[in-house]
């Protein structure tokens, strides 16, 4: 009976308290050490270029995209990032199912990595599209690029027609970390005290059977 008392009490006494657990990032594609020797120059509003990542084994959510590119004329804030959806033969994206991905670094004349943020979400067996393109007629970019094979294909007349390109392309695909909440118990200012006052009644009651 005491014991099932002491029990109660411990539990009146402790609280729980939310923590963010991180949980560690996964990355889904990466090439981007594949971008020696050279760089393709010219991504338009016209001549953009799609990469596909074959079909992920699980469900996943893309959070992160990081490029690496560089603006060769124009203003450098109109590149465009879009993750999307298998389109009819598994040749082109389906852009009825695109999710547009917002630049967190800026885009200069140097080439350097540049990371996209957004959310798209895609069951197991379909496969991620990533589609670049400048939003802006006038603006063109560079991609860096390494040797084939790849997976990349490209368009000149703004997606009407897509042909298989040659060359690999430097970009990395991740499901970014989220922060989840957890619990753990902690204990209050006010169990503190009352712990400390079960502790001096328990003296005192050890101390009088003693004294019996």
């Amino acid at each position: 009976m005491l014991i099932k008392k002491w029990r109660c009490i411990g539990a009146l006494l402790l609280s729980s308290t939310s923590i963010s657990v991180q949980a560690a990032p996964v990355v889904l594609h990466d090439t981007l050490a594949s971008a020696s020797p050279g760089w393709y120059s010219g991504i338009t509003a016209t001549q953009q270029t799609a990469y596909r990542i074959a079909n992920p084994a699980t469900n996943v959510t893309v959070n992160l995209v990081t490029l690496l590119i560089s603006l060769q004329s124009g203003s450098g804030s109109t590149f465009g990032v879009q993750v999307c959806s298998d389109g009819p033969g598994g040749t082109i994206p389906n852009f009825a199912d695109c999710s547009g991905f917002t630049a967190i670094d800026p885009v200069t004349s140097t080439m350097a990595n540049v990371r996209f943020q957004g959310s798209k979400s895609f069951t197991a067996g379909n496969a991620i599209w990533v589609v670049a393109k400048s939003q802006a007629a006038g603006d063109i970019y560079r991609w860096a690029v390494g040797p084939g094979p790849t997976t990349a294909y490209i368009t000149s007349n703004s997606g009407a027609t897509w042909a298989l390109d040659t060359d690999e392309y430097a970009l990395k695909v991740e499901e970014q970390a989220i922060s989840t909440p957890a619990s753990i118990p902690t204990t209050t200012e006010s169990g503190l005290l009352l712990m400390s006052a079960l502790l001096v009644f328990t003296a005192w009651i050890v101390n009088l059977r003693k004294k019996a």
